[in-house]
């Protein structure tokens, strides 16, 4: 397949992608926004339902209140019978100035009579158990919520809201009960019937988010259980399961009554017209599609033709000509990238002929480091060479230090590895040491804490050397001519800690902040050539953070030199 069918193809399939997802993404936007507002709209509907619920019940709170409070209202209610029809009259009087109020009553619990607003026998003796259990239902009412129930004293017994008051006498004792009830029937069809526009969507009531209080539709136990779930959610819009039916549900929470209008729309209608939503944005999608393709197939026309020729350079430089050149000129990418092939075979034959002469400049460096490594050598035999003449001719004394000067230099000029082990370190030491004290005339004295675990434990070349000679050479002083070296080797908290101290004049604090800082000469001059700032450098340089240099010293007494390392047995691990 050439490559003007890989790029028309190429071109053609980013662009159905791309159409696909933005049609995707355009019409679930949609879809997710026409919800949302479709959600907001609903929840707008039902709180402005349940504020002219909630003032319904506000009004008829509120006469209730009045009528307990009206001092004629307890004055009549006291007297005889034919002061209550008056206190009857006075009731359907607040009855008729109470918007939407069904009924209210007056019950003389003592006497068992039953004042109420109605026209006709507005007092009435009531059976004793008929009013034990409307003073039942009188006292279950508390507050502003309203209370549910069935009006056991109308004929028909309908299902009210009730709120209730107790009427005090002179003395502050109850004389009787009031009750002022609304219609559930009549509160559907003043404020629920305009929403149930269909047999689909519908309104309902419920009480403190539990159960449905009224609505017209006749719900089982099992649908109420899902309506009241839904109303006890925190989000004031949701989606509900009744049945086999899905609905968009709106709930507000009314802030006087307490009560919740909630409002049911089916989703059904609402998927319809975004499935709808979909195809259009298919169909438009695809229209798009057909005309870019046209533009795809000319686009991979005039790609495929520099690119072909460019191809054909890279073959022949890909088979070893790296005289291969293009001829493609133009300013745009192809263009440009035509210019750097022909500019990276140019550097490429440079870089061929560099190496060259890199090979040969490389085997001529290392004849000469051979030549390099017989000198420290050379240097080392003949050392050992007088260390035998002068054990024969009786000079013991001397030998042994040429033993050691000897040991010391192979030590310092071994390059076979930077890691020994502590055992090794601390015989290189030794010879270090046994070389100070014939040049220092036994000024200072040592003493080894060597834990035997330690040992075989790795670290690096010839770190304890400079430290032990900083002490010999800084500890005395005028006031203690001669010190006490301490050398330890130790395991603590997982590390291996390597500690040299001395009992001499002690460090100043400007002198220690330069050690932290790394403020220090690299040598004293002593026989290794390293100091404490090489010290630390390989320190950082082999174990990064893990391993470091402290010192320690009250510029008086005593210096401490400590070293912590990772404790390892294999010196591969830390090898450069």
């Amino acid at each position: 397949m050439g490559i003007r069918l890989k790029t028309f193809g190429a071109v053609m399939l980013v662009n159905i992608l791309a159409v696909v997802l933005l049609a995707m993404f355009l019409q679930y936007r949609a879809a997710s926004f026409f919800e949302e507002q479709y959600m907001a709209s609903l929840y707008e509907r039902a709180k402005v339902g349940g504020q002219n619920v909630d003032g319904v019940f506000q009004e008829v709170y509120r006469a209730a209140l009045d009528v307990a409070y009206d001092e004629r209202v307890a004055a009549l209610a006291a007297g005889n019978r034919q002061e209550q029809m008056e206190l009857a009259e006075i009731l359907r009087e607040y009855k008729r100035n109470t918007h939407m109020a069904d009924m209210v009553y007056c019950l003389l619990p003592e006497q068992g009579i039953l004042i109420k607003s109605a026209e006709h026998n507005g007092v009435q003796q009531l059976p004793q158990d008929v009013g034990r259990k409307w003073l039942e239902i009188l006292h279950r009412q508390h507050g502003m919520h309203p209370l549910a129930v069935v009006d056991i004293l109308s004929t028909s017994h309908k299902n009210v809201y009730l709120y209730s008051a107790e009427i005090k006498g002179k003395e502050g004792e109850t004389v009787a009960w009031l009750a002022f009830t609304v219609s559930e029937r009549e509160l559907y069809y003043s404020y629920f019937d305009s929403v149930d526009n269909s047999s689909q969507s519908f309104a309902l009531l419920f009480d403190d988010g539990k159960s449905v209080s009224s609505g017209p539709q006749k719900l089982d136990e099992a649908e109420k259980e899902q309506l009241a779930s839904f109303c006890s959610l925190g989000a004031c819009t949701g989606r509900v399961e009744m049945g086999d039916a899905s609905y968009f549900g709106a709930k507000a929470q009314m802030a006087f009554s307490g009560d919740t209008y909630c409002v049911l729309i089916p989703e059904e209608p609402f998927e319809r017209q975004t499935q709808d939503l979909w195809v259009m944005g298919l169909l438009g999608g695809l229209i798009v599609l057909l005309t870019t393709s046209l533009g795809g197939y000319v686009l991979s026309s005039r790609l495929s033709s520099p690119v072909e020729e460019l191809a054909l350079a890279m073959q022949a430089a890909g088979k070893g000509d790296l005289a291969a050149r293009s001829s493609v000129k133009g300013n745009d990418e192809i263009g440009y990238l035509a210019m750097t092939f022909n500019g990276m075979l140019e550097k490429i034959s440079l870089l061929v002929e560099e190496i060259a002469n890199e090979k040969a400049l490389k085997k001529e460096a290392e004849l000469k480091a051979l030549q390099y490594q017989i000198r420290p050598h050379f240097i080392y035999n003949m050392l050992n060479s007088i260390r035998l003449a002068a054990i024969m001719q009786g000079a013991g004394n001397l030998g042994s230090l040429l033993l050691d000067f000897a040991e010391l230099l192979r030590a310092s000029i071994n390059r076979d590895g930077a890691f020994v082990t502590v055992e090794e370190e601390i015989d290189i030491l030794k010879h270090y040491i046994s070389l100070q004290k014939f040049r220092m005339m036994d000024a200072f004295s040592i003493d080894f804490e060597i834990d035997k675990e330690t040992l075989r434990c790795i670290m690096p070349r010839l770190i304890l050397q400079p430290l032990v000679e900083n002490s010999i050479i800084h500890g005395p002083s005028q006031a203690h001519s001669a010190c006490t070296i301490w050398v330890r080797a130790f395991f603590d908290e997982g590390q291996l800690i390597l500690e040299v101290e001395d009992d001499g004049q002690g460090m100043s604090p400007e002198k220690l902040t330069e050690i932290g800082r790394g403020q220090v000469e690299n040598s004293h001059g002593g026989l290794s050539g390293v100091g404490v700032k090489n010290v630390k450098e390989r320190l950082e340089l082999y174990y990064g953070a893990t391993g470091r240099l402290e010192y320690f010293s009250d510029g008086a007494s005593y210096t401490l030199a400590r070293v912590s390392l990772p404790v390892s047995r294999d010196a591969q691990a830390y090898e450069l």
